[in-house]
């Protein structure tokens, strides 16, 4: 089995919610700094999500004993309040993020 490990990404203006991260439709918890979870080797899709906001789509591959991480934030940082209704309403697929840490 291999392993992802999923980082959350946090910055003065966002509080602790609970995200849910899709991997092949499954939900996963995200309510810790870092939670991990173990994967058949493959392709998957992951994205995540809180409440009405999520991430874009991403697709990877993991391979038998491989760890592979993930960052998980908001896109828009530290002028986040000006910006949530705007955001919450035209940018609701792109409002956060998942990328894969190198």
């Amino acid at each position: 089995m291999g392993k992802a490990r999923f980082i959350r990404k946090m910055n003065c203006t966002h509080l602790p919610n609970k995200y849910l991260i899709f991997e092949n439709n499954k939900k996963i918890l995200l309510e810790d700094d870092v939670t991990e979870v173990e994967l058949r080797p493959g392709y998957h899709t992951v994205y995540v999500k809180e409440r009405k906001l999520c991430s874009p789509l991403i697709e990877f591959e993991i391979m038998e004993d491989e760890t592979i991480e993930f960052e998980v934030g908001y896109t828009i940082s530290d002028l986040r309040v000006l910006f949530d209704i705007w955001a919450a309403i035209f940018k609701r697929h792109n409002y956060m993020y998942i990328k894969k840490r190198v």
